[in-house]
């Protein structure tokens, strides 16, 4: 009985919490919910990079009396980049998270289907400009010390066994995963892909190639990725067997230039039976 009373009593809690998240501000605006994940994507951005920052360029205890000597311009560059890195994990990570459907937390905060796709692109812009500026940083500092070649293209005889062949091929990887995620966002262009959907829609399947990619240049992103890519995994397969299921288009028909009207009846069958949580999903 007690520990039926606890659980009424966090359930209650829970509730509570929701309706307040689903409530908005004012009728044009977000809801709550919606602003305080923008809070996170800012607020998680400016501290994992002021993490990133001052990790690598923090205060260290001098051991000489006389002035610090000025840092080179690469040692900035190199700390910039770093920094970064972690900045580009962090928003692929939470890059999934919005773009799953029908899952609990996004109706718990009232985040629509179609302003969840809205922060899942503007994450993915966000991943892809910290990805490109923290691999050019890092050629930066290369060119800068003649061995952009050495450390940026693959070394077919070089032993992983050895510090230097990893640390060639971790570069390597890092750039696989950022050419994917270029492809990627090129395609995600809205006019491709309202004109190229076929293309775009393959070519964001290059996302997994791009996650192993990312695991092979840093392994540790696994536990950044691994939560929200789960979540993501759980509802294409959901949506795969929803999809699967027959449904007949009974009437479709253009009433405008603007609207159109379209009937569509569960098939016959065990298959076309209805279950709660089951939607319609439209192709473009």
């Amino acid at each position: 009985l007690v520990q039926w009373l606890r659980q009424l009593r966090t359930q209650r809690g829970v509730w509570g919490v929701a309706k307040l998240l689903r409530r908005r501000p004012a009728p044009n605006w977000l809801s709550y919910g919606e602003l305080l994940f923008l809070a996170v994507l800012v607020g998680g951005n400016a501290l994992v990079f002021w993490f990133g920052y001052t990790k690598r360029h923090g205060h260290k205890p001098r051991l000489t009396e006389g002035p610090p000597h000025p840092s080179p311009p690469s040692s900035y560059a190199k700390t910039i980049g770093n920094a970064l890195g972690f900045n580009c994990v962090l928003n692929m990570g939470l890059l999934f998270v919005p773009a799953t459907r029908n899952n609990s937390w996004m109706e718990a905060i009232n985040m629509s289907y179609a302003n969840g796709i809205k922060f899942h692109r503007w994450l993915g812009v966000a991943a892809v400009l910290t990805g490109v500026v923290h691999c050019g940083c890092y050629y930066y500092c290369w060119l800068l010390a003649g061995r952009w070649q050495q450390m940026a293209l693959p070394c077919w005889d070089c032993s992983l066994r050895d510090r230097k062949g990893r640390k060639v091929w971790i570069n390597v990887f890092g750039e696989a995963a950022l050419l994917c995620f270029l492809l990627i966002g090129v395609t995600s262009v809205p006019w491709a892909r309202r004109r190229m959907y076929n293309l775009f829609y393959n070519v964001h399947q290059l996302l997994f190639v791009a996650v192993i990619f990312t695991l092979l240049h840093w392994v540790r992103a696994l536990w950044f990725l691994l939560p929200a890519f789960v979540a993501y995994l759980i509802s294409r397969v959901l949506s795969h067997c929803n999809g699967s299921t027959a449904a007949q288009v009974v009437q479709f028909s253009a009433l405008s230039p603007a609207l159109c009207k379209l009937v569509i009846a569960r098939a016959p069958g065990e298959r076309g039976q209805f279950h709660v949580g089951q939607f319609v999903a439209l192709g473009d």
